[in-house]
Formats: C-alpha cells, structure tokens, sequence
C-alpha cells in the first residue's frame, strides 16, 4: 500500500510542477473578499487553492476518523460484556430448571416383542 501512496505523491507532485512550469506567466493581483494581494504568480495562486483543499479534506477525514474508532471502541466494550454474559449463561446451574424426562418410545418395544 505504500507504494501505491508514494507513486500517487510523485504523480501529484509531477503535476504541480507542469503547472508551475506552464503558468509562468507575469504576476497578477488577487482579491479575496477584502484583501488584496499584489504582484502574486499564477502558480502560488494554484497551489494555494489546491493546499487549502487538501487541507479541508484532510479536516473531514480526520473527523470521520475519529467517529469510526469512537464506535468502534463502543462496539468492542459492548462485544466484551456479550462474551461475559454468555460465559456466565454456561457456567449456570441448571438446578432450578424444570426439564421434563424424556418419555420412552413404546412403538421400538412393541415392533421387538410381537411373537
């Protein structure tokens, strides 16, 4: 799985630098809400935004990540009081139960004692 990661990094990172490479153009001024940022290159511009999206991506995950091991530690103290229920279910006494005795079946005894 690592490998995976790290050939998806350098394809990422590959494509960063096309666009750097490819918008190389003259600085430009950005306006964002009420400020202003001057004399700024379009590759800053681009990497900004796409850091900034990481960066909310990275914050969903992280929360949902946190969800998932919270329920998961809720699951196994719930699993851990099952298994402790049934180990004491058959542990139990079975003094008090009130088990009818098997009738015996009288057809086998009359089929052996025709003469």
């Amino acid at each position: 799985m690592w490998l995976l990661r790290t050939i998806f990094a350098v394809v990422i990172a590959g494509v960063f630098v096309v666009i750097a490479l490819e918008n190389n153009g003259p600085p430009m001024t950005v306006r964002f809400f009420q400020l202003r940022f001057e004399n700024v290159h379009p590759f800053v511009v681009i990497f900004t935004a796409s850091f900034l999206g990481f960066l909310v991506g990275l914050l969903v995950c992280a929360i949902r990540e946190i969800r998932l091991r919270i329920d998961l530690s809720r699951v196994r103290k719930e699993n851990a009081l099952l298994a402790r229920e049934v180990a004491d279910l058959r542990a139990a006494p079975l003094r008090d139960l009130d088990i009818p005795s098997p009738e015996p079946d009288t057809r086998r005894l009359r089929s052996r004692v025709t003469p």
